[in-house]
């Protein structure tokens, strides 16, 4: 959740299908990452990580001057692209510089730290923006220029191990451009078609995954909708809850699942944080009928909502950055990085417009009920791709 979706519908007075289309942006830029990586194959990541921050985040310091959606828009749309790049940058330059029984404990470290400043730095956008709704351009400016800042820093860091270089697939200079362009997208979806193909339980986690990304994106829409349009949450409660509530669980529980994580295999790991997750757009759901049989503010149980939230995607935060590294074994991980970000994209493609869709046609309570379904459906399947694999039924690469 961001605090940019509430700001396009409380300040800006943006439609509903103006905030489908945000909540779009993230994942459909994903797609750019299966190519990007093919560009990183033998390549120095930490030129992907610095330019992406150049081009991709400083230029959000426009927001000064933005007061209007379809700019806005097309400045998050730039800084979700350098996400789709950064990602699987950083997980190549990750594996290069931790061994795999310590990057469930290194990345919890860092993730705490990422989520103190996260936290103080939402709950004080919220009062800010509270204060003056018009706040909101000089805090996102703040937060591309410190976003670019962090990348370059990233991209200062050195390798320990191999980095993977020398085994470039794709080149530019001396071609025609019909073999550039052919190298850029054909040869990346046949090369990562081929990494599905041949990596069974990648798949396979791939293809649950896809269930819990789908009910995570058509809720990505509705739930600011809901509370502005139904709860009527102010900018103060909305940093409480994105920054406090939704931060503390990670907070809370990041250590831990860092250290159960360095000890189960991912997809054992995943089944338990799907499970988690269902219980979010649950509480979201009787929220209304909660708070009158108790005499509560509805809001206290969005808060609720937003706890298990952070309890769930504290372990999903892992997950997405480590499992990719998981599955690569020797290889770089990168590609598979690149696969996973990129079906965010097609997760984005869907799931966001089936929410509108079904909020539109049915209410916010029916797309709560099928998100619930789709975490526990991921639950299941990730249950039963664990008793494959220990069963031996699914076979999983050598070291």
């Amino acid at each position: 959740m961001s605090v940019a979706a509430f700001v396009l519908k409380k300040t800006m007075g943006a439609s509903n299908l103006e905030i489908t289309i945000f909540t779009m942006l993230m994942p459909v830029t994903s797609i750019v990452a299966i190519f990007a990586t093919e560009w990183m194959r033998g390549r120095d990541k930490r030129g992907f990580i610095f330019w992406s921050g150049l081009i991709g985040r400083l230029p959000l310091a426009a927001m000064l001057f933005i007061s209007q959606s379809a700019p806005f828009l097309v400045l998050s749309a730039l800084a979700f692209l350098s996400g789709a790049i950064i990602t699987p940058a950083m997980n190549s330059l990750l594996q290069t510089n931790l061994t795999r029984n310590l990057l469930g404990k290194m990345y919890s470290v860092l993730g705490v730290i990422i989520t103190i400043a996260i936290i103080g730095a939402t709950v004080f956008a919220g009062y800010a923006l509270e204060h003056d709704p018009n706040a909101y351009h000089w805090l996102f400016a703040v937060g591309g220029v410190l976003g670019f800042l962090s990348s370059t820093a990233i991209a200062r860091v050195k390798y320990r191990r191999s980095p993977f270089l020398g085994k470039r697939t794709l080149y530019l200079r001396h071609r025609p451009l019909k073999d550039v362009l052919y190298d850029s997208i054909v040869v990346p979806l046949r090369n990562n078609w081929a990494i599905l193909r041949e990596n069974r339980p990648f798949a396979l986690f791939e293809r649950n995954f896809m269930l819990y990304g789908l009910a995570f994106m058509m809720l990505l829409p509705i739930v600011p909708i809901f509370l502005v349009e139904r709860l009527s949450i102010e900018y103060s409660q909305v940093g409480v809850a994105l920054g406090i509530f939704s931060q503390v669980g990670t907070l809370v529980l990041l250590p831990l699942f860092g250290y159960i994580y360095d000890r189960l295999h991912p997809v054992s790991f995943s089944r338990w944080v799907f499970l988690i997750l269902g219980f979010y757009p649950l509480t979201l759901l009787f929220c209304v009928p909660l708070a009158g049989a108790t005499g509560t503010d509805p809001i206290v149980w969005a808060f609720a909502a937003y706890l298990i939230f952070g309890f769930g995607m504290s372990g999903i935060h892992i997950v997405w950055m480590l499992a990719a590294i998981y599955f690569a074994r020797a290889e770089d991980s990168a590609p598979y990085s690149g696969i996973h970000v990129t079906l965010v994209g097609v997760r984005g493609l869907v799931g966001p417009p089936a929410g509108y869709a079904i909020n539109e046609l049915w209410g916010a309570h029916v797309v709560f009920i099928i998100g619930a379904a789709l975490f526990w459906l991921a639950t299941a399947l990730m249950w039963k791709l664990y008793a494959d694999l220990r069963a031996g039924r699914v076979a999983e690469l050598a070291v």
